[in-house]
């Protein structure tokens, strides 16, 4: 597992992460690939007036749809007493699994894939719970 550090977060990426470049949204994107297994981190800045649900069920829905999935299973979790959801889906030709964390006026949004045909990968597990706040939010 490496560690790294993005913006005032840490997560173990089972591979070495490389940056993906977007220009949408103050959008920034971490990824690496492992086997047939995809891991991923993005992170993105929402107005002051957004409201946490919104931006959780929206990015949610925007990664599932992407896969041309559905939700299977969707819990509120939380990290530091920041709220979020974890959520299982399936599509056509990988499982998935997010967790989505709305600190602040910031979105965190990991995701960590695999092809359908396999086990859930327990680097799913691994990576998912090694993400950790490195610094309190500024009020």
């Amino acid at each position: 597992m490496i560690s790294g550090f993005i913006s005032e977060a840490l997560v173990r990426f089972p591979g070495a992460p490389q940056q993906q470049a977007r220009a949408e949204r103050n959008l920034h994107e971490f990824s690496a690939n492992t086997n047939d297994e995809s891991y991923g981190l993005g992170y993105a800045d929402y107005p002051a007036s957004a409201y946490w649900g919104d931006a959780v069920n929206g990015e949610r829905d925007t990664v599932v749809k992407h896969f041309g999935g559905k939700v299977i299973d969707e819990q509120r979790t939380s990290i530091e007493g920041y709220p979020g959801k974890f959520v299982r889906f399936v599509g056509p030709n990988a499982i998935g699994e997010l967790a989505i964390y709305f600190v602040g006026n910031r979105i965190y949004v990991l995701h960590a894939l695999a092809p359908k045909s396999d086990q859930r990968p327990e680097n799913f597990s691994h990576f998912l719970n090694s993400f950790r706040l490195l610094s309190k939010l500024k009020q």
